[in-house]
This record gives structure tokens, sequence and C-alpha cells, in this order.
């Protein structure tokens, strides 16, 4: 059994084996998807393509405040 990293209580290998290093208890549970977003947040930045069309982009991809324009200049550029 796996040891959670919050409340050293044991989880199933099941979901160590997924990839989650803390259990589903509700203080837990929160406390790691905050870490995981924190992570995800330091690489990833919210862009709007169109109007209400959001979506995540990395934050090395971006060259201008302008998303759309940068898109389309790197869909040119490969093709």
């Amino acid at each position: 059994m796996a040891i959670c990293v919050y409340c050293e209580q044991e989880f199933s290998d099941e979901r160590k084996e997924a990839g989650y290093d803390y259990c589903m208890a509700h203080d837990c549970h929160l406390k790691g998807l905050d870490v995981k977003h924190r992570e995800f947040i330091k690489e990833y930045t919210v862009a709007l393509l169109h109007k209400s069309n959001y979506f995540w982009i990395k934050k090395d991809q971006l060259q201008t405040l302008n998303t759309r324009s940068d898109l389309l200049q790197e869909r040119e550029d490969l093709q």
C-alpha cells in the first residue's frame, strides 16, 4: 500500500500507479489538486483565440500578446 504525503495514511497502489501521491481524503485531495494546478500554471497560460474561445497554451509558445496571430504565424511557418 502507498502512503499519502499529507496525512501519512495508506491508500491504494492503483492510485499510486496512476501518478497520485496523496489519498482521496477531502483535505489531501484539495492540497494535491492545488499543487498540480500550480505546476500546470507555471508552464501553461489561458489564451483567447476568438471572442469567447479560450484554451491553454504553453507560455514559451507565446511570442506576443496576440495569441491568434502567433498561432497563425506558427501555422504559416510550418507550411
